[in-house]
Order: structure tokens, then sequence, then C-alpha cells
């Protein structure tokens, strides 16, 4: 039986992607774990000395990958990337059931019922809840839920075959250009799309039991506690616990919920701490800054995720004539259009005035940007763009 897990990262979660593919191996060490990097180069490290193998971006078949990873923002290209790791898995590694962890995973026991589900179904799936919330106005509530998707795509099994191939195929179709965090538009990145999948593929099997992908949205209907070595979770086994929202100076249980603190989950205190020490030994402190290239054009300057979304309402027919969208030199490049005028009667650029239109306080401060108010308004870009959204003060050349 070829079985095997994978994750995603950005550079700076690479210590949290060592301590899930550990805690994957330690109990399947008869498995395969790998991990893609977001990114142009794999680190300098001998893949023997991870454990895992790492997977490169361009070893998905990404078509027009440039353009695929210039449109999204990082949360929003990790999950995108999602089913081309899960078929590339499936298809080149020759696995027959694999499963996808968020790196920010820790795996206490064996994953056998996980596989087992795979023999029979197409997909495995946690639900995010099992019983309702508490109308008590905290986070999260049921309607964030809802926002948010039916189930958490934390953690997916697929099977291989042909059920399992068309599976990903329709989700990648959907990922190539809706993954988007944009809850107002029906979309929380590849998540909310999965609330369709089991009434369309095949049978996905639902995994209830309550040490499955405990989490801060569950917290309402799980208790853990610590009997010696062991964690269980309502008397059963932890199998896995998701620290979304996970902060290294344990302030809090999740930046996401505002429900529980530590005062009322000792066990999980202890279990953070534990979790704490893993990370930090596996390399936090020198990964933590590492910046993704995706981020950046060729000459250095951050892309801030406004011009992303700039870049991304062109519409794949109209951004193609820019060719790579991270390349600065060529004429006719997308760099060169967000630094030119929007028309000719002014000299206010694509830049400025892409930030001005989704910011009603900027309208308001600035009435009239093409005429009257274009001195001032070109001014407190030069001063403030860089301060807010992290572009070098020598790119604001207008």
């Amino acid at each position: 039986m070829s079985i095997g897990m994978c994750t995603i990262v950005a550079g700076n979660y690479i210590a949290y992607a060592r301590v899930l593919a550990q805690s994957y191996l330690k109990q399947h060490p008869e498995g395969k774990a790998y991990v893609l990097l977001v990114d142009r180069e794999l680190p300098s490290v001998q893949e023997h000395a991870e454990g895992f193998e790492w997977i490169r971006m361009d070893q998905l078949g990404i078509p027009d990958m440039e353009a695929f990873c210039f449109q999204y923002d990082i949360t929003e290209l990790c999950t995108a990337v999602k089913p081309y790791l899960l078929e590339y898995l499936l298809k080149e590694k020759q696995l027959k059931k694999v499963i996808y962890f968020d790196p920010d995973i820790w795996i206490m026991r064996r994953l056998d019922e996980v596989y087992r589900q795979l023999t029979t179904h197409t997909a495995v799936l946690t639900p995010h809840l099992t019983a309702p919330i508490p109308l008590d106005g905290r986070r999260p509530s049921e309607q964030d839920i809802m926002k948010a998707g039916v189930y958490n795509l934390g953690f997916i099994g697929v099977s291989g075959g042909a059920e399992g191939g068309r599976f990903l195929q329709w989700w990648k179709q959907r990922l190539r250009r809706h993954c988007l965090a944009a809850v107002e538009e029906g979309l929380f990145v590849d998540q909310k799309w999965i609330d369709l999948a089991p009434h369309m593929f095949g049978s996905f099997a639902i995994i209830r039991d309550p040490g499955y992908n405990m989490a801060y949205w569950n917290l309402h209907e799980r208790r853990l506690e610590a009997y010696g070595e062991e964690w269980r979770v309502n008397g059963l086994p932890l199998v896995f616990y998701h620290f979304s929202g996970f902060h290294h100076s344990l302030q809090h249980i999740s930046k996401y919920q505002d429900r529980y603190g530590w005062d009322s989950q000792p066990a999980l205190l202890k279990l953070f701490g534990q979790y704490r020490e893993a990370v930090m030994l596996s390399g936090f402190e020198a990964a933590k800054d590492l910046q993704c290239p995706f981020n950046y054009f060729d000459n250095g300057m951050r892309i801030p995720d406004y011009i992303k979304r700039t870049y991304y309402r062109l519409g794949e027919q109209e951004a193609s004539r820019f060719g790579n969208p991270f390349q600065t030199g060529p004429e006719g490049s997308f760099y060169r259009y967000i630094f030119s005028p929007v028309h000719e009667r002014t000299s206010v650029p694509v830049l400025v005035h892409e930030l001005y239109r989704i910011r009603p306080d900027l309208q308001a401060a600035f009435p009239r940007p093409f005429d009257a108010d274009q001195r001032r308004l070109l001014n407190w870009a030069r001063i403030n763009i860089p301060k807010t959204y992290g572009i070098e003060q020598r790119f604001m050349q207008f």
C-alpha cells in the first residue's frame, strides 16, 4: 500500500512543516512525507536531513505559473496549489492514498482510519462543527463558520483512481481563478468549493470523531485532557490538533477566537507548550522572517495585495498582454503599467489611483484627485504608501 502525506508552506513556515512531517513519520514510518515550498528555489538542505521530500512549484505543471502566482496573496496562493500537489503525488509519485495537512498541525496517533476510509471513498473530510456554538456574541460564531465553509480544508484525504482524478480536476479548474479570500463573493480560498464536492463526486467520508482536527473552532464541543503521555478528547484519543492562529508567544489560543483563555483550558496550554518547543527546535527563528519571492517584482519592489487584485481584475485575457507580471524591464510590462498615468489628463499613476479607488478616506480627503487635489494626493502617496504597504521609498518616483 503506497500512502503518504503532504503540506504546503512559504519559507517562513518551514519549521512548522518539519514538526508536522516528523509527527507523521513517527506514526507512519512506512509512509512518505512531502512538503511543497511556495518559492522559486528550495532551501539549501539535503532531503535526507529532513526526513521528507521537497516539492518545487515548477514540478506541478501549473499552466502560465507566473501569472497564476502573481494574482494571489500568499494565503490564497498556498491554498490554490493544493489540488495540483495532490494530483502530482497521486500520478507522479504513484501514491494510492494521500492526506493533506496544513503545516500548523501536530499528529499524535496513527491515521489508519483515514487510510481505511480512502479504500472505498473518493475523499475524507472533517466538518468544522458537530455541535451548536453558543449564541454568546463571541468568535467564532456559526455565521463565521458558514462564511468559511462546512469543512475545514486544513485536512483532506484523497484516493487515487478515476473519481479522485475527476474531483481534483474540477477543484483545480475552480482554483485557477477563484481561490480568493472574498466572503462577500461567497469565496473563502479553496475551502468553500468543497461544500459542493461531496454531492458531486463519488462518495466522501466525513469523520466526526472529536480526536480529528481539534482546533479553536470546536473547543466548545471538545475537552482535552492529559493522561500521562497520552492526550484524550472527550475520552477518546487525540489524533491530531490543528494550531490555527498559533503564535509562538502563547499569548492566546488562537488569534481567530475570543471565547476561551488559558485559565479555562489548562491541558491545552500544556499541549501548546510542547508544540511551541518542537517548533522552536525545528528552526523557527532562522525561518520566521524568510520572504516569499512571489510577493516581489524582479527589481525588489514589494507587491502590495491591492495591486495583485488590480492584476486579477483585468482578467486572464487582458492581463496576458503584459507577459510575465513579475518582470519590470520590458516595454509594456505590468510594472510599467502601474506606474503610468491613469489617463493623459493626469499624472496620477495606476498604483495610486487603485488605492484611491478602494479607500473612502482618501476619496473624502482628496475629492478632486485629477485636478485641484492631484498634487496633495501624490505627496500623500509618496510618504504613506511606503509606510503602509512596505514599498521602499526609492520606488516612489512619480
